[in-house]
């Protein structure tokens, strides 16, 4: 029977896990830690390795490692692969699969939560209530009908957001490297400038790449509208923190919605209870009323969970009986 061993699996992973593992016939252990020079030793006579964590994998030490160990692949149970040191997978022949579309339905809602909350002021209201101020000064707000929402990134998520904002009445407006063939009604926008220009609220659906790193800092920030929304559920370096906090300090923009942070890893997935925040941007911007955060959770939903499990544990089951796998990034 071959042994498969998985690192950071959440509750809510283990039921999908056995149910696998009792379909397939393989023997699966797995744990709550990341991988890391000092965790990569668990993976030693097993057959097949599942990760999923937001900290990088920087350490040549672990591909070395695995490498020894005899693995050939290194299976992401995300769909973002920048976590790797590319480099090192290389050299140590380690292939890296990824789950391409675990559930675009999870995120594309999540980017829903931020823009409701933002849009319709829920900040300053939950704020008000709290304070048993039951008011309406301040509520007022504009319905989605009215609204232009911006679209960064036409993929699977960037498009069922669309779709969402578009069913309540939003006139929407889409840029994207290539443009895409079936547009479903919105319009495509040439230039990323006049988008950040036209939109009232711009979600932010694309992969983090060197081209994409800071793609949103103080030059494109600096084009919105005062009053405008920024929502990011795709990756924290895609916007720079320092210049967010900036725009949102001297009210360049009217607040934001974020499910990722640059700082995430040092973070996200872990209980602080009353100790210190160190990151000073990270303190600022909790502390700001019309900022929402959550800790990268757009994925977090029973049915995203499961198939992250199964289509990563059958990318190595794939590689290992067959030779292929169709999700290898390398």
């Amino acid at each position: 029977m071959k042994k498969i061993i998985m690192y950071t699996v959440h509750d809510g992973e283990k039921d999908a896990i056995k149910e696998w593992a009792s379909n397939n016939n393989y023997d699966i252990t797995y744990n709550d830690v990341i991988l890391n020079k000092d965790t990569v030793i668990l993976a030693q006579g097993y057959d097949g390795i599942c990760i999923q964590q937001t900290q990088l994998i920087d350490d040549e030490f672990v591909y070395q490692k695995l490498h020894e160990y005899g693995f050939k692949h290194l299976s992401l149970r995300i769909a973002g692969y920048d976590i790797i040191n590319m480099e090192y997978a290389k050299k140590y022949q380690l292939l890296i699969s990824i789950v391409p579309a675990y559930s675009p339905n999870a995120v594309a809602e999540m980017a829903l939560s931020h823009t409701m909350y933002l849009t319709r002021k829920m900040y300053h209201n939950i704020a008000k209530v709290n304070h048993h101020n039951f008011t309406w000064d301040g509520s007022l707000a504009n319905e989605i009908r009215s609204m232009t929402i911006g679209v960064i990134g036409f993929g699977r998520i960037g498009r069922i957001y669309a779709q969402i904002m578009k069913a309540i009445g939003a006139r929407v407006i889409v840029y994207d490297v290539i443009k895409p063939n079936d547009l479903e009604g919105c319009l495509f926008i040439n230039n990323l400038d006049d988008l950040l220009k036209k939109a009232d609220v711009i979600s932010i659906h694309i992969p983090l790449t060197k081209d994409t790193k800071y793609l949103i800092c103080e030059d494109t920030l600096k084009l919105m509208k005062p009053t405008a929304y920024l929502i990011n559920t795709s990756r924290g370096a895609i916007v720079n923190t320092n210049d967010l906090v900036f725009a949102l300090e001297h009210q360049l923009i009217a607040g934001a919605g974020l499910d990722t942070l640059e700082c995430e890893s040092d973070y996200f997935e872990k209980d602080f209870g009353n100790d210190t925040i160190s990151d000073s941007n990270f303190n600022k911007l909790l502390a700001m009323n019309n900022v929402l955060i959550t800790p990268h959770i757009s994925f977090y939903t029973t049915t995203a969970l499961k198939n992250m499990v199964d289509i990563g544990l059958d990318n190595i089951k794939t590689l290992l009986e067959d030779g292929e796998c169709l999700n290898i990034v390398t």
